[in-house]
């Protein structure tokens, strides 16, 4: 089962003094999937009294690497997840086109050729797109960085 922290399930995610609903879906191409395998998305919205909801932010966490990749309004529930040996790629479901991919390497292997997103003690995050991405690398954060 995916690593879940009881402060994950509901907060609130955009500091408005309300608190968000916390949730997960599985993203196109994972349905059959082991449980455990499966690259969740995360999901906070507010519910309305006429029992509508509003989605305030989505987001893929990966609670292995410890970080996180918000995603802007424009690529709600529109994207899927390609795990790589030491990365992901968020694809769109629409053209397959990369939105935004990260890759991650032990410090003493990383060179300064490569677009640095973030690092932890031992690990750094990083992308080598060329390319402006169609999410901004400014979505990517560490788990650590939130709290």
């Amino acid at each position: 089962f995916p690593t879940r922290r009881s402060s994950d399930l509901c907060r609130d995610i955009n500091n408005d003094g309300v608190t968000e609903v916390g949730g997960m879906y599985i993203p196109k191409g994972w349905e059959d999937e082991a449980f455990a395998a499966i690259p969740f998305i995360n999901v906070y919205a507010d519910y309305n009294i006429d029992g509508t909801r509003d989605t305030i932010e989505e987001r893929y966490v990966d609670n292995e690497q410890n970080f996180y990749i918000t995603i802007p309004p424009e690529w709600y529930q529109k994207f899927t997840i390609k795990k790589l040996d030491k990365g992901v790629r968020l694809i769109s479901n629409v053209d397959e086109k990369i939105l935004f991919e990260v890759k991650w390497i032990d410090k003493e292997s990383y060179t300064d050729s490569k677009n640095k997103l973030g690092e932890t003690e031992d690990i750094i995050f990083y992308n080598e797109s060329k390319d402006k991405s169609l999410i901004p690398i400014d979505n990517f954060h560490l788990l650590e960085d939130e709290f």
